[in-house]
C-alpha cells in the first residue's frame, strides 16, 4: 500500500509505501518512553517526492521529550545510495517520534526544518518531516513539507 501525502498549498505531494511508515514505527516503539528518529531518502519526479527508505543512526541522544541524531552514519549512507544510484536516490527529510504525545511539530521542529532547508551540503530546500505519535497501544503519523520557511501539513491519501 502506498500513501500519497497532498495539500492544495504546496506544488508537490509526497508518496510514501505503508512498509517504510511500519518501519518507523517499529523503530521508535523499541526506543518508547523517548523519543527517537532519522532520516527519510527517496527522490523527486515532477510534482512528486517519492520515499523509498528511512534510516536510523547509531550514535544518538535521546530523552522523553527530545531526539538528536549523531549524523555519521547517516551520512556514509546517503553518499553510498546517491553514488550507486548516479544522483537519483538522496535526503528527502526527517522523521522522529514524539512518544504519547500528539503528532504536531513543536518550534525545535520548525527550527531544525528550517536549518535543513539552509544548510548548502543538503540536496532539498522544502525537506519532509515525519512525526510518529507513539503509545503502548496505539500510533499514528503526520506529515509536513518546509516550504516559505513555514512546515505545511499534508493530508492523507491511500492510493494503491
Amino acid at each position: 500500500m502506498i500513501y500519497r501525502h497532498f495539500s492544495e498549498n504546496t506544488i508537490v505531494d509526497v508518496l510514501i509505501p505503508l512498509a517504510i511508515i511500519d518501519k518507523m514505527i517499529s523503530l521508535s516503539y523499541l526506543h518508547l518512553p523517548h523519543e527517537f528518529g532519522g532520516i527519510i531518502s527517496g527522490f523527486k519526479v515532477n510534482n512528486h517526492i517519492i520515499a523509498v527508505d528511512a534510516e536510523q543512526p547509531k550514535m544518538f541522544m535521546q530523552s522523553k521529550t527530545g531526539f538528536t541524531r549523531n549524523p555519521g552514519n547517516l551520512n556514509k549512507y546517503l553518499k553510498r545510495i546517491f553514488e550507486k544510484t548516479d544522483g537519483k536516490l538522496d535526503y528527502i527529510g526527517e522523521w522522529h517520534s514524539h512518544p504519547l504525545a500528539k503528532s504536531i511539530y513543536s518550534d525545535q521542529d520548525i527550527q531544525s526544518m528550517r536549518e535543513i532547508a539552509n544548510d548548502k551540503e543538503i540536496a532539498t530546500t522544502s525537506p519532509v518531516l515525519i512525526i510518529l505519535s507513539i503509545s503502548s497501544s496505539k500510533s499514528s503519523y503526520s506529515m509536513y513539507i518546509l516550504q516559505n520557511d513555514n512546515l505545511i501539513h499534508l493530508n492523507k491519501t491511500e492510493i494503491i
